[in-house]
């Protein structure tokens, strides 16, 4: 029990460490308490499952195609919470970051750490449900990172197992990325 709050207590200063990077690198950062609205709407309740305390979409269902050798596929998920929202062939959620410019990424340094950007060497296949294209850009450190629909696409390090959707509407400028 006390290692789990040590655990929670660490991961939040990560995320606040995170969060403050990654708005003084994408412009002004947020006042206190000001909602930031974007194209999709947070839940205003996650289920919360497990001893860990970690936010689970359940009662869903996962839609895949069979990989391909063009590498990665990304399939969506339905959950009764959030709808549908795209995963990895391994099931860890993709988020996208509201204060990125269309195909461009500025969560670079800290906010990469936290929110680590989907790497690739060639395109994704999309699975059933994912009807939008793929790109990959550059980014400042030279790497290659996806996008689909011209919004980079991210991981969160909160997230530790498939199914983990802990990065919904963090800090008002982070959520699951839709179809």
């Amino acid at each position: 029990m006390k290692q789990q709050k040590v655990n929670r207590v660490t991961l939040l200063s990560i995320l606040s460490l995170g969060l403050a990077a990654c708005a003084s690198v994408a412009g002004s950062p947020l006042p206190s308490g000001t909602p930031v609205s974007s194209i999709s709407t947070p839940p205003a309740e996650i289920p919360v499952t497990g001893s860990t305390g970690n936010q689970t979409a359940s009662s869903s269902s996962l839609t895949a195609t069979p990989s391909s050798s063009a590498g990665m596929v990304i399939v969506t998920k339905d959950t009764p919470v959030l709808g549908y929202f795209l995963m990895d062939n391994k099931g860890m959620t993709l988020y996208t970051f509201i204060k990125d410019p269309s195909g461009k990424s500025t969560c670079n340094g800290t906010c990469a750490t936290i929110w680590p950007p989907l790497s690739a060497q060639v395109l994704p296949t999309g699975g059933t449900g994912v009807w939008r294209q793929f790109a990959l850009i550059e980014r400042e450190d030279g790497t290659m990172q996806v996008t689909y629909n011209g919004m980079p696409l991210y991981y969160f390090s909160g997230d530790m197992t498939p199914g983990d959707i802990n990065g919904e509407g963090e800090g008002g400028l982070w959520f699951a990325a839709v179809p």
